[in-house]
């Protein structure tokens, strides 16, 4: 099992236009399975391609994906089916970080 970083949302920081002002409060960010959810279909297979093939592993192309509820974690999970035939459990964890495992 490998742990990987997701480039999912990036955030920067701006510098104080006046002295006298409070910093604006942080923009909430989206949590992941939102994240994924909301991207069409191509884009989020190639998320998860991404996430597997940072993790380490062999896949040519997603070919399709489905969220799924990891076992034992509150935590979104997405199964993604590459070209091979061989499935891929992705588990994005708080901060973008994913954990990818094979799942048959």
């Amino acid at each position: 099992m490998r742990l990987i970083v997701l480039p999912l949302i990036a955030a920067a920081a701006l510098p104080l236009a006046a002295c006298n002002q409070s910093p604006p409060p942080p923009a909430a960010a989206a949590p992941a399975k939102d994240v994924l959810a909301d991207l069409p279909e191509a884009q989020r297979n190639a998320t998860l391609f991404r996430a597997i093939r940072d993790g380490g592993q062999t896949c040519q192309n997603v070919v399709a994906a489905e969220s799924v509820k990891a076992p034992g974690t509150n935590d979104p999970a997405w199964l993604a089916r590459c070209e091979d035939g061989v499935h891929w459990q992705v588990t994005v964890r708080e901060g973008a970080a994913a954990t990818v495992i094979r799942a048959g």
